[in-house]
């Protein structure tokens, strides 16, 4: 190869490293709600197991593929991560690396428990860290009120995944301070990123898939009290699950303006909330049955497959054609 083709290709790889979103690892989330989505099928609806097992597999693949990259980027471009870090949007999903790691626990413990506590433990620092570190960054740079979005949740609230995995490890105490700090951080959130949407400026487009997380906590957090609760959630359950009921609702009502969004890595922010959701609706039509339950379940599943399985065929080409971002 010639001197100037090494140099184009060297210039093209250093520039792909720079430009490598964080929020990336939504994808990895995504794809492990996915894979338990098609878990918990395999129990209520009679689905085969391999194929949500063969998800979560991908998932660990993407994880460590993703982790790879990125370290290279840190050591390269610590300038990009920099700004990435304080960047008001792409900042809040340093922490779905943790919350990646949460999730590949839960996906492990089944398997491999001893390692599936590594991963656990090592992710519940990480969201608690990234949580303490959102907070204190929005109080110390005087956060403007119109800078609030719903990936403000995903560092703090992100804490509710933890139960998920922690319950089948057997870290309970854990599990429900980290319950504790989601569900608390959500209701001193939810009214700031709600009133930001109604009355403050217009979401730019290329952000609009982001109003799929304001789906995420409260379906996450009814499977996070179920399992804590070992299936007695109570009226905690119906509340939480009622507001995803309504979230999702909400979305679908704006699912227009977001299809209307330029495909970008934002776009895998739709992903994880759709498979919690589902996760949410088998659940709840497994402790409650009937035909409408039954019914919205297999739909969801569905859904879910056919929208994480489009986001990821397209991501796929979007990075090879160097398009992607």
């Amino acid at each position: 190869m010639a001197l100037a083709d090494r140099t184009a290709v060297n210039t093209g790889r250093a520039r792909f490293l720079a430009r490598l979103p964080v929020n990336l690892f939504g994808a990895v989330m995504g794809l492990c709600g996915l894979g338990l989505a098609w878990r918990k099928a395999a129990q209520v609806l009679g689905a085969p197991a391999a194929i949500g097992e063969a998800i979560l597999l991908l998932a660990g693949v993407v994880f460590v593929v993703l982790g790879c990259v990125y370290a290279m980027k840190a050591m390269r471009h610590p300038p990009a991560i920099a700004a990435e870090f304080v960047h008001p949007l792409a900042g809040n999903f340093f922490a779905a690396i943790a919350i990646s790691l949460l999730l590949l626990a839960a996906a492990l413990a089944p398997h491999a428990p001893g390692p599936a506590r590594v991963l656990w433990i090592v992710g519940a620092i990480g969201e608690y860290a990234a949580a303490i570190a959102a907070v204190r960054g929005w109080i110390a740079r005087a956060t403007p009120r119109e800078a609030a979005n719903p990936a403000w949740f995903v560092p703090v609230v992100g804490c509710i995944v933890a139960p998920i995995g922690g319950v089948a490890l057997d870290l309970h105490g854990a599990s429900w301070i980290l319950f504790g700090t989601g569900i608390t951080a959500w209701m001193f959130l939810l009214p700031m990123v709600v009133q930001r949407l109604v009355f403050e400026a217009v979401v730019p487009a290329p952000a609009t898939p982001t109003f799929c997380i304001l789906v995420a906590p409260p379906a996450v957090g009814f499977i996070a009290l179920d399992a804590l609760t070992a299936g007695a959630a109570g009226v905690g359950g119906h509340l939480l699950y009622g507001g995803a009921v309504f979230f999702m609702a909400l979305v679908l009502s704006l699912a227009g303006r977001i299809a209307a969004a330029p495909f970008t890595p934002a776009w895998w922010a739709t992903s994880f909330p759709t498979a919690a959701f589902t996760v949410a609706t088998l659940r709840y039509g497994e402790l409650f049955p009937s035909i409408a339950a039954g019914w919205g379940g297999a739909a969801m599943l569905a859904t879910a497959s056919i929208l994480i399985g489009y986001l990821f065929a397209r991501s796929a080409v979007a990075l090879l054609r160097d398009r992607f971002f």
